[in-house]
């Protein structure tokens, strides 16, 4: 592992309120550290373009109750293509950084995994306002877009009230309703829309009417983004209920502003996490937040979880369990430094004998922290319908499962005689 002399850091995709802080504290880190510490410009753009800043203490100080991004952010279609990759790689090495701190959405995370394919250690910092990065329950900008969303809708509230009118709010969150949703509950919203679920307008409309025989003129309405036709739903109330509606679309207002305390402090975490990483040596890395903790997500996790997944389909279950016994003891093994002995490397012909038809197609949905099997296929399966099938066929005897009851039986039945025969002599 060689030593980190030099770090570069990027905001790339959306801005989100709190990557200012989590850059002041990737560059506080890496001083203290001893670092050097780069600021790199307008994303990926700013990489292939070598627009960089030398940062110091100085440079970061009064930007943590700042919104937006301090180093500023772009798109980069070019980056996208392995050849943008490769030139950006060329100018990590000309500039001599040894590692990038890349925060932002999901694509820029693409972007920070093949740049370390190539050779540069890259860390990832969720920072988007969707909270749709699926290895993180939080990302940074998520609280303080929330906030800013609620005060807004309170605000709109107090107009749809003097007006008795149906206010129907649009919020951020591309394809995710997370937003929304949170919302939707801190304003007291009549309805929430979201993409995860279906919804019914003429249902919505008739919770409206029952609340206005309550003496209730005036209803907040919370759309996603990801579900789009705001002002169709409108225009669909307001027809249905005679409710004069209004469409609000709070837009880009959402990402402004000063971050809140939660924001700051989990950028704060996750930057000085991320460059502890880099110091260790180890890319290929998003820091995120998992029952309230930082930690860093590996893609190994996955890889790990679509072979256990693999092995239930090409592994019989007698050698499963004896697999499951053993890495056990494989792991006390390598604990205690017996790893040029005999029985390690007879354990290891076992595995790599298990392993030779684990292979095949899995597919894993990730979401949340979580990782669900979705999917898998394996020319080595031991699955067999017509095989696996209780079904009248040629393929098995019903009847010769009477053998094995009786043979699997015959301890039970062997134990209830002398029991009963003990009994006997005692009478």
């Amino acid at each position: 592992m060689g030593t980190i002399k030099s770090i570069g850091i990027l905001t790339s995709g959306g801005d989100a309120p709190g990557m200012n802080a989590a850059v002041r504290a990737v560059c506080r880190a890496g001083l203290a550290k001893g670092m050097e510490v780069v600021g790199i410009l307008r994303g990926y753009n700013g990489l292939l373009n070598g627009e960089v800043i030398e940062m110091n203490a100085r440079t970061v100080s009064g930007i943590i109750q700042r919104g937006g991004t301090c180093l500023y952010t772009a798109r980069c279609p070019e980056f996208r293509d392995i050849e943008g990759v490769k030139k950006g790689r060329d100018k990590c090495l000309e500039m001599g950084l040894d590692g990038i701190v890349v925060i932002g959405g999901d694509g820029s995370f693409r972007g920070a995994a093949d740049l370390s394919a190539q050779g540069i250690p890259c860390i990832g910092l969720p920072g988007t306002i969707d909270n749709d990065i699926s290895c993180t329950e939080y990302t940074i900008g998520y609280d303080t877009a929330m906030n800013t969303a609620m005060e807004m809708i309170d605000k709109i509230r107090d107009t749809a009230q003097s007006h008795d009118r149906c206010s129907v709010v649009e919020v951020m969150g591309r394809n995710a309703g997370h937003i929304a949703i949170n919302v939707a509950a801190a304003v007291g919203a009549e309805a929430v829309i979201t993409p995860e679920k279906p919804y019914d307008l003429n249902a919505i409309a008739q919770k409206m009417e029952q609340t206005k025989k309550s003496g209730k003129t005036h209803f907040i309405i919370v759309v996603a983004e990801g579900v789009g036709k705001t002002e169709y739903i409108t225009r669909t109330l307001q027809d249905i209920t005679g409710v004069e509606s209004r469409a609000t679309i709070l837009g880009h207002v959402q990402r402004g502003g000063s971050p809140t305390v939660r924001d700051r402090v989990v950028a704060t975490e996750m930057g000085y996490h991320a460059v502890e990483l880099l110091e260790q040596g180890i890319g290929n890395r998003v820091v995120g937040m998992k029952s309230r903790g930082v930690y860093e997500t590996p893609g190994g996790a996955i890889l790990y979880k679509a072979h256990e997944v693999l092995e239930t389909i090409t592994l019989d279950k007698e050698t499963a369990r004896v697999k499951q016994y053993l890495s056990i003891k494989f792991a006390d093994i390598v604990y205690n430094g017996q790893w040029f002995t005999p029985l390690r490397e007879a354990m290891s012909a076992f595995v790599t004998e298990t392993q030779k038809t684990v292979t095949g197609d899995v597919k894993l949905k990730l979401y949340k922290g979580n990782m669900i099997n979705a999917g898998v296929t394996s020319p080595y399966t031991l699955y067999d319908e017509e095989v696996a099938t209780f079904d009248e066929d040629n393929v098995y005897n019903q009847a010769d499962s009477a053998g094995f009851i009786n043979l699997f039986g015959l301890p039970i039945k062997v134990r209830a005689k002398l029991e009963q025969k003990r009994n006997a002599k005692k009478d």
